[in-house]
């Protein structure tokens, strides 16, 4: 789990091709992100089939963690938070188009999910739970991906 102190409303900018995207807007001081595997049974005999592959292959003394199949792909999602600063709006441009409303508070920083790093393993679904300050913009990209708010 992932947690950044946001005590101002966010962005959010969040890429998942396949599984669930769920986002609760709260009243919080801090931006929580959990990036678990989706359930897909239906392929992991596959994955189980590459890594013993991939384990009888090795020569004597090369370890499981030279396998690509041996990592836990949620480890390769990228998580970042990144602040904004001076005159920036939350795209990190100085020019803003005031596109969350009158009244309603500027975005402090950007919180972005990509999973496409981890997109490469067999298991390339993914449930991404994530709790933000209210009035926090929400910018998703998917596939397929249920997206809650």
């Amino acid at each position: 789990m992932h947690s950044f102190l946001t005590p101002e409303p966010i962005t959010c900018e969040i890429r998942n091709a396949a599984g669930e995207i769920t986002i609760e807007l709260a009243d919080v001081n801090t931006t929580t992100v959990e990036v678990t595997l989706s359930a897909n049974p239906a392929l992991w005999f596959l994955d189980d089939m590459f890594k013993a592959v991939n384990r009888w292959g090795n020569k004597p003394g090369a370890g499981a963690a030279d396998s690509p199949f041996d990592d836990d792909p949620t480890e390769k999602v990228k998580v970042e938070f990144r602040p904004v600063t001076g005159g920036e709006d939350a795209s990190g441009s100085a020019d803003s188009d005031d596109s969350q409303g009158a009244g309603k508070p500027a975005a402090r920083g950007v919180l972005i999910i990509d999973t496409d790093p981890a997109r490469g393993m067999m298991r390339n679904a993914f449930t991404i739970r994530i709790t933000a300050p209210r009035n926090s913009s929400i910018r998703a990209r998917t596939e397929s991906a249920d997206v809650g708010i």
